[in-house]
């Protein structure tokens, strides 16, 4: 779904970009670009879709792209039953992966020929169609990536081992993040900043698309800008009052929908979108833009350890971090989809909190696990009733 939403955008961003190309060829006398084929796009989609899933059911990953969420190559279980369950995950993330790939990768190689008039790829073209195709499933090496790789191997020596540590408990995904954040900021004014500095690197190509996405998130900045001002959306910070006032009856959340004007959703998630609408979002309700777009990526479940761990270093609780990351251990190693199953069939929030920390790291856990979660006592608002989780029934529910 994530990448889905970011391709969507990013063609149309593309599709920009070949205009402010040809305003740019007017002083260069050279075009980099042209309009994205969609029929292209389209047939990689597919192909690259069952070449994905056919390497899923082989155990085999030919593209390198099993990286994203820091899977091996091959099969790491022996027994069938553990086999079947690594298959499952195998095509739920590298099958979209593999398909987004290749279907911008297809694009690319069209588009760079088409732009430079070519019959056959050239070895520089097929490079820069990889990059691209990369970049497309946040793959691509950047530099935010690489410090965060970084850090998650400075943390492993300094508590643990070279293959597992600490930075793998603080930081288990390391370049996707970086690069949704990377995202991110290419996506908002700063992205002209980048344009500029392509263009002195004489990279045309990349230049325009840098433009035309500064365009386009400064749009997205608008957009969350006037839907927080219609009252659409809640604040991506709540202050004490907003707080005691809203959010206990309401069932409110940051950085999320009103449920009585769009339905209960938290667009978070939505990455790299999300980041340039919580701007605007903080610029209407005055609260700190560049503090909202950073809480979009670290607030992310698999990121809320290593944002925990900071926070209590800040406010120097050194003893408080060790006890809050050691107590976020179990519940790391229930699988998302379990918890999103939980809070489906589990209509109330429940409460995870005991003053013992491995208790409490213990009750995180079983509140991500189906009909286990029942088990925990239901959390209650000031009139003693039950809290729910979603204000919406049925399949909206679900969604």
């Amino acid at each position: 779904v994530g990448n889905a939403l970011f391709n969507t955008i990013d063609t149309a961003s593309k599709g920009l970009a070949s205009g402010i190309d040809t305003l740019m060829s007017f002083k260069t006398g050279k075009k980099t670009r042209v309009a994205p084929s969609l029929k292209t796009y389209g047939k990689g989609l597919v192909e690259g879709a069952k070449t994905g899933y056919q390497e899923a059911l082989q155990g085999i990953d030919t593209r390198g792209l099993g990286q994203r969420f820091d899977l091996g190559s091959g099969r790491t279980f022996q027994s069938k039953p553990m086999q079947a369950l690594e298959t499952a995950l195998d095509i739920g993330l590298r099958t979209p992966d593999r398909a987004f790939y290749e279907a911008t990768f297809a694009e690319s190689v069209d588009n760079i020929m088409r732009a430079k008039g070519l019959t056959e790829p050239t070895q520089e073209v097929l490079k820069q169609a990889e990059q691209e195709a990369l970049e497309a499933v946040f793959q691509n090496q950047s530099k935010l990536s690489d410090t965060a790789l970084w850090l998650r191997k400075g943390l492993n020596r300094l508590v643990g081992t070279r293959d597992f540590g600490l930075g793998d408990v603080l930081i288990p995904y390391a370049q996707t993040p970086a690069n949704l954040a990377q995202q991110g900021i290419n996506y908002s004014p700063f992205g002209a900043i980048k344009g500029l500095s392509s263009l002195a690197q004489g990279n045309q190509r990349q230049a325009s698309l840098d433009f035309a996405r500064s365009l386009i998130g400064s749009g997205l900045i608008a957009g969350g800008y006037g839907l927080a001002k219609a009252g659409l959306m809640t604040p991506s910070q709540f202050d004490e009052n907003y707080q005691k006032n809203k959010t206990i009856r309401e069932n409110l959340q940051p950085l999320g929908t009103r449920p009585d004007q769009l339905g209960d959703m938290w667009y978070a998630p939505f990455q790299p979108m999300s980041i340039p609408l919580a701007v605007g979002n903080a610029v209407a309700y005055g609260k700190d833009p560049l503090q909202a777009g950073i809480n979009t990526v670290v607030d992310l479940p698999f990121l809320q350890g290593i944002s925990r761990g900071l926070r209590d270093l800040q406010e120097g609780n050194y003893a408080q971090a060790g006890i809050n990351v050691a107590s976020s251990i179990p519940s790391q190693f229930v699988p998302t989809l379990a918890s999103q199953f939980a809070q489906t069939i589990d209509p109330y929030q429940r409460e995870t909190y005991d003053p013992n920390k491995l208790q409490y790291g213990l009750n995180s856990a079983i509140a991500k696990v189906p009909f286990a979660s029942k088990t925990l006592p239901e959390k209650i608002d000031v009139t003693g009733k039950p809290i729910e989780r979603y204000s919406t029934k049925g399949g909206q529910k679900l969604f």
